[in-house]
């Protein structure tokens, strides 16, 4: 659950992947999370935070969602994350997870 209306402040602090490693931009998101769910085990489990636990938890949350956080970019700050990550590519395998979200060549099995 994100805060609204008076409650939400925004903060617009750096972030970055492993789906495009050496890359980071700022990224507004709400300075304040909170995660409801369950274990293994079925038992109710809850995560609330501010700071850097509450952009951890907006963040894969999103992943699950099928979202990542370049998504939420804007064209030109999207565009700075690629080539960030476009300069770091020989940093990683091509294997690399989601290595070829940039469109990198996959070895062959």
């Amino acid at each position: 659950a994100l805060p609204v209306g008076r409650d939400r402040k925004l903060d617009d602090g750096e972030e970055g992947c492993l789906s495009l490693p050496g890359a980071f931009v700022d990224c507004a998101r709400p300075d304040y999370a909170r995660v409801d769910g369950q274990d293994l085990s079925g038992d109710p489990v809850h995560f609330a935070g501010s700071g850097l636990l509450a952009r951890c938890l907006q963040h894969e949350t999103d992943h699950c969602k099928g979202t990542v956080f370049g998504d939420r970019l804007n064209k030109r700050t999207r565009k700075k994350l690629f080539k960030q990550a476009d300069a770091h590519e020989s940093d990683y395998p091509a294997e690399w997870p989601l290595g070829n979200a940039l469109g990198r060549a996959q070895p062959s099995s």
